[in-house]
């Protein structure tokens, strides 16, 4: 944890999750550490997208064909949404060469 990330940098949520959909939502859970995170309809879509590892630059490019958002904000947006799954550990460890 503690990466800083950029539109390189490559994703993916951590192994031994556990994910449920209530009201079109995914909820997202660690049970070894009990942290969990609800996810709404745009975060959700990103969590779909990185059950397997994908450049932070490819899920805005997916995103931006589904809305109508700028390449800026979206990265921006993204990059906080990643930053705060990172944060309650919800992502896998980076990558050796994106460490």
């Amino acid at each position: 944890m503690g990466r800083t990330m950029t539109a390189d940098s490559i994703v993916a949520l951590a192994s031994g999750l556990l994910q449920t959909e209530i009201d079109g939502e995914t909820v997202l859970l660690n049970a070894e550490t009990g942290t969990y995170a609800a996810l709404g309809a745009t975060g959700s879509r990103i969590g779909a997208l990185i059950t397997s590892p994908m450049a932070v630059r490819d899920i805005c490019a997916r995103l931006g064909k589904m809305y109508d958002v700028d390449a800026a904000t979206c990265l921006a947006d993204v990059l906080t949404f990643l930053n705060s799954l990172e944060e309650a550990g919800l992502l896998a460890a980076p990558p050796v060469a994106d460490a």
